[in-house]
């Protein structure tokens, strides 16, 4: 299975956010909804990753092919999309 770019991106900019909240000494309810936001994510992530059906932003279904992303996987990249390693470049 090919995985689009800029889902494996979203996948290791989390695994660094949970890392980062794994060792920041912040208050434990403040590691605790960092922890559980980034989980959250990746939920929703997997459910998007792979050959699914997904709606658009016209509210209208559409196939997405394994190794596509779909629009709800650009949305959850759109906080990264100023970053210089953003895979700008998506097949």
């Amino acid at each position: 299975m090919t995985e689009h770019p800029l889902i494996a991106y979203l996948r290791a900019r989390w695994d660094e956010e949970e890392q980062t909240a794994w060792r920041q000494h912040v208050p434990l309810n403040g590691a605790a909804f960092a922890l559980a936001d980034i989980n959250s994510k990746r939920t929703i992530l997997d459910w998007h990753s792979g050959a699914h059906e997904c709606s658009g932003p016209d509210d209208n279904c559409m196939w997405i092919a394994e190794g596509d992303a779909c629009p709800t996987t650009q949305a959850l990249a759109m906080p990264y999309a100023d970053r210089d390693d953003y895979p700008k470049e998506q097949p």
